[in-house]
């Protein structure tokens, strides 16, 4: 199946920008931006009605989304972000001194700015364990791993990471922890609509994902599940009236604020199912795979990870080995070229980080390919 330049014109790219970075904020379908805008225009006709009757339509949605995350919906509520899943449930738990946070040298930014936030006031410490990169296999991140969970308060998992783009062994990763009596909180960010999903069967104590990414969804989509044995505990960032009705349903009002993203994400939905779920996957990770090892070649480099750990995002080394101080400035340099696609600094060098999705084409990656070698040789 070819999509490219015949479904792009269903999304709101400006025509003249190659995005070749889905990965960061998704791009939304323009019948998913109709219906989040009627939304928008029925809160302002009459927005006493409309937001006593919000609850309900909110757990219609997430009723919607749950079986296709392999979840209950009574385990599952709404949150802006993943990073807002994950901050809700680490400002929940309670950790002293000597405690000790263990997360992967492939952790997101954000997520790690608020493991060491709630580490540093309760005297405690993050441990970031340092998984190969290049990786030859799953098995190399799991016994990375496993050899600092004993004595573990809590764990900080990606399912497919930020900066490298690779899909973690998450079920083995879990197992581990499990085995350790290690509570485990997994960062799916980029899991939701991008890697088959079944959180029930994963069985992890905490999990956060974006919708507003690979399920195309409006941004500030997410969900955060909750084991049913850890849900007493776990409260929204913003305590308000629904506190006492416990988890989920304390999240779903929690102020004032504009529900329509949250609300059109059937249509998103609906656009998924009128593509197909399976072959829409298999599409974004045929593509990336096949770019990546002609951006490879072109560049006379190595993809850094295993098939088996990529999906639809891959980063690969600049040529020239270029510094991770001059990650921004080759980023800077692609959008002056209306290429955007993330440059990465990362240990120590530049990764440029692709990811494929239904409205690119494979000639713009061989127009990204062109303008990094011609700027690197500038």
């Amino acid at each position: 199946m070819i999509w490219g330049v015949d479904m792009r014109r269903r999304f709101a790219i400006a025509p003249d920008l190659n995005l070749l970075n889905h990965g960061s904020f998704g791009s939304c379908p323009r019948e998913v931006l109709a219906r989040q805008l009627a939304w928008r225009d029925a809160m302002e006709a009459d927005p006493i009605a409309f937001m006593e009757a919000a609850r309900g339509r909110l757990r219609d949605v997430v009723s919607q989304v749950a079986p296709r995350l392999g979840a209950q919906p009574e385990d599952l509520a709404l949150v802006e972000n993943a990073t807002t899943g994950v901050s809700a449930v680490l400002r929940s738990l309670v950790f002293k001194p000597g405690d000790r946070l263990v997360t992967t040298s492939h952790v997101y930014g954000a997520v790690r700015n608020a493991m060491r936030w709630v580490a540093e006031r309760a005297g405690a410490t993050v441990v970031e364990v340092p998984v190969p990169w290049p990786v030859e296999s799953p098995e190399q991140v799991v016994a990375a791993l496993t050899a600092a969970l004993p004595g573990a308060r809590l764990v900080v998992l990606d399912w497919i990471t930020s900066p490298t783009g690779m899909v973690w062994p998450i079920e083995a990763m879990v197992r581990a922890c499990q085995r350790e009596g290690v509570p485990v909180l997994v960062d799916a960010a980029h899991a939701p609509g991008h890697v088959p999903m079944d959180l029930d069967a994963l069985g992890a104590d905490w999990t956060t994902g974006n919708l507003h990414k690979w399920m195309f969804a409006a941004k500030g989509t997410a969900v955060l599940h909750v084991r049913k044995d850890r849900q007493a505990e776990i409260v929204p960032l913003a305590i308000s009236h629904d506190l006492d009705r416990g988890f989920p349903l304390s999240f779903d009002q929690t102020a004032t604020r504009d529900l329509s993203s949250w609300l059109s994400t059937p249509a998103a939905l609906a656009f998924v199912d009128e593509l197909g779920q399976a072959d829409l996957q298999a599409h974004n990770n045929t593509l990336c795979a096949h770019m990546a090892d002609e951006l490879a070649d072109m560049w006379g480099v190595t993809v850094p990870a295993p098939p088996t750990m990529r999906a639809a995002l891959a980063a690969l080394p600049t040529p020239g080995d270029v510094p991770a101080e001059r990650a921004a400035w080759l980023h800077t340099a692609l959008q002056g070229r209306r290429i955007e696609v993330p440059c990465v600094p990362f240990a120590g060098r530049t990764w440029v980080r692709i990811s494929a999705q239904v409205y690119n084409h494979p000639d713009e990656y061989r127009a990204l390919g062109r303008a990094v070698l011609e700027l690197l040789n500038d």
